[in-house]
């Protein structure tokens, strides 16, 4: 018997084919509109180096000794490990104290005999046993999730290397409206009690109400139904929401917040609770327009 399937082919088809459209995209750039964006982009990580040292020294901060001397070990194992496997390795203290290692390769072959294939899986054991985050993936290729829920639509930005990728720009005619309308309607059909907007969001926000529990249950299970609705749209434009950090925006997120951290098609999740955070970055982003004429 013979199995073969080319999963890795048609992905590595699929970013070929996204590179290129960004490609295009930049091309239509002027070279006085990227140096300008480069600039801005240099000035702001300064900016945030700058205040990351400042509050490093006007901070003390107890140095767990143990772990500091592991760190030292397993980073010269890693670099050795990297070497002979062929991958891409940076490595970086941060200002909080963390340290972070990233290994960048198409794939690593770890063989079942011979004492270097034993010590580069102890290698790869000791980082994931040892390690308080753990992801394997292309960061490059799948980049972070922003999911904007408002009220009149569902908006998805993917951004990539800090920037967005606007081959991946979607927007749902399907907001909050929506579902606070098919849920008044749907209580008003199944139990004659007519509810409007406060009393959809009193329930989703789980505020005190004076409704039945049934018909509290019944607000959920719609409510729980509608995400998996819209993820389900979604995915037409993106695979897997799990690869890669999700970022929701809009006060419909925060509305549908239980529902979302129990969904299983997220796996690391974060919430701007700031409502007025769109509108900010539009703000920023009409101001770099006119900057640049």
């Amino acid at each position: 018997m013979k199995i073969e399937h080319f999963y890795y082919d048609e992905q590595e088809k699929w970013f070929a084919q996204m590179k290129a459209a960004m490609k295009k995209h930049d091309a239509e750039l002027s070279k006085e509109e990227r140096t300008l964006e480069q600039k801005k982009s240099d000035m702001e990580l300064q900016n945030i180096i700058q205040n990351a040292e400042r509050e490093e020294k006007q901070t003390y901060r107890i140095v767990n000794t143990e772990k500091y001397c592991w760190f030292k070990n397993i980073t010269k194992r890693v670099i050795q490990f990297a070497q002979l496997s062929g991958c891409n390795i940076k490595i970086e203290t941060l200002p909080s104290m963390d340290a972070v290692i990233k290994m960048q390769t198409g794939c690593i072959w770890l063989l079942s005999d011979g004492e270097t294939a034993q010590q580069d899986k102890r290698v790869i054991q000791e980082l994931i046993d040892q390690a308080e985050h753990v992801y394997i993936g292309n960061s490059e290729r799948e980049g972070k999730k922003v999911l904007d829920i408002g009220d009149g639509t569902v908006d998805l930005l993917v951004i990539r290397n800090g920037k967005p990728d606007l081959s991946v720009r979607v927007s749902e005619r399907s907001g909050m409206a929506v579902l606070r309308s098919e849920i008044s309607n749907r209580i008003q059909q199944n139990y004659g009690i007519h509810l409007d907007s406060s009393d959809v969001e009193q329930v989703l926000m789980g505020e005190e109400t004076i409704l039945e529990e049934e018909i509290i249950k019944e607000i959920y299970r719609m409510a729980d139904d509608w995400v998996h609705m819209i993820i389900n749209k979604l995915h037409a434009h993106v695979t897997d929401f799990r690869t890669n950090p999700a970022i929701f925006l809009g006060g419909g997120s925060l509305l549908l917040k239980k529902q979302i951290e129990q969904s299983p098609e997220f796996k690391y999740i974060e919430f701007i609770d700031d409502v007025k955070a769109n509108a900010i970055g539009y703000e920023k982003l009409a101001a770099a327009r006119i900057r640049r004429g």
